[in-house]
């Protein structure tokens, strides 16, 4: 396919991407994947590892869809805990070069050819579509799997920069990186990174994080704290509900902002990358004490860090691209010492958000 209009180039975890599109609208979209990253144009005798070519086009999808019928696999892409919430695409037989995928729910045909992906949509994918959901799913699956080759693991935990440095929240679903996350940028001064996945790579005798580009949702609790800020957009259900009400998080009970909005009312930009300085587990109730707690078992760490891991086998979806996947034992290995060097860094269990301002005040005498 020619004549795009809309190009975008990125570099993530040493990865270069390109995505490229024959409507200018798809550019918001990207946009706000991608953000804090910003899009800079490679040099000419670049090549990008990976493209990304997005058309939005009835008759090509018509066509597409009229000429494939016979299931050959089924992949998770992104797993929920109910049938409603996972995300799977379908591949089909087909006769030309490359692999064509559907996803299940949706309108999206994607075809791959060794690191080129085209996607196919309707013409008001848009407006009717789920971007959201597609194109996010797309572009997170092969830049995670691209990082893994070049020595990057994936963690689920969210990230800010005090001084330079990176603090990890680390943990799974409702134990507290983004209220952390929230408190550290708002009420002691650090520097937006990662929202709630963040990749870490040894490099000589430190770590390196980089932030993952995730969509920003929070309870509305949690937006709640900051008077003024984000009233706006707490559903109204919510905006007197009690704090266990708003703890519970249930349905719209969590809001879906942009990082934009926080970077206004901090006042600070976002980063994309630091040196990695703290790792903190949360593990925050609405009524816990306010509680910082050294860990100092490295053996304690690593499990702690493991049951956070994505890389290189993920749990909530299946390696579908195949990328990296000749290489899994290197990456396994690799992964392993990052693990071993990650369990020697300083660490803590933090048990309330407010917490937080112990640890920052502690750190920053030491790191600034």
């Amino acid at each position: 396919m020619k004549n795009e209009s809309l190009v975008l180039d990125y570099n993530l975890c040493e990865t270069t991407i390109r995505i490229t599109s024959d409507n200018n609208g798809v550019g918001r979209v990207v946009r706000d994947y991608f953000y804090p990253y910003v899009s800079e144009a490679l040099p000419e005798n670049v090549r990008p590892e990976v493209t990304v070519s997005i058309h939005l086009d009835d008759t090509l999808f018509q066509r597409l869809q009229d000429n494939y019928n016979t299931r050959i696999n089924e992949w998770v892409i992104s797993l929920c805990r109910t049938e409603k919430g996972t995300y799977r695409l379908i591949e089909y037989e087909y006769q030309e070069e490359g692999r064509l995928l559907k996803a299940q729910k949706t309108d999206f045909i994607v075809i791959e050819k060794g690191g080129e992906y085209e996607v196919f949509v309707k013409s008001d994918y848009l407006s009717n579509g789920k971007p959201n959901d597609d194109l996010y799913h797309l572009f997170e699956h092969v830049i995670s799997k691209k990082a893994a080759a070049k020595g990057y693991i994936l963690l689920h935990a969210s990230s800010v920069a005090i001084c330079g440095k990176a603090f990890l929240f680390i943990g799974k679903k409702r134990t507290g990186k983004t209220t952390t996350f929230f408190e550290a940028c708002i009420r002691n001064g650090a520097v937006p990174l990662s929202v709630d996945k963040t990749y870490v790579k040894a490099v000589g005798s430190g770590l390196l994080m980089a932030c993952h580009p995730s969509p920003l949702r929070v309870l509305a609790g949690t937006l709640r704290k900051y008077e003024g800020g984000f009233i706006d957009i707490v559903p109204e259900q919510y905006r007197c509900a009690s704090s266990e009400e708003l703890w519970k998080g249930n349905g719209d009970g969590k809001v879906r902002m942009g990082l934009h909005r926080l970077e206004e009312f901090i006042g600070r930009r976002a980063a994309t990358s630091a040196s990695v300085a703290c790792l903190v587990f949360p593990y925050i109730h609405y009524d816990r004490p306010d509680r910082l707690t050294p860990l100092t078992d490295p053996d304690h760490i690593a499990v702690a860090l493991r049951e956070n891991l994505f890389t290189p086998h993920n749990p909530e979806e299946d390696w579908w691209s195949r990328i990296g996947l000749e290489e899994i034992d290197r990456i396994a290995e690799m992964t392993d010492r990052t693990i071993l060097r990650m369990s020697a860094a300083r660490s803590y269990r933090l048990e309330s958000a407010d917490a937080i301002s112990l640890l920052i005040s502690e750190a920053a005498s030491e790191i600034c």
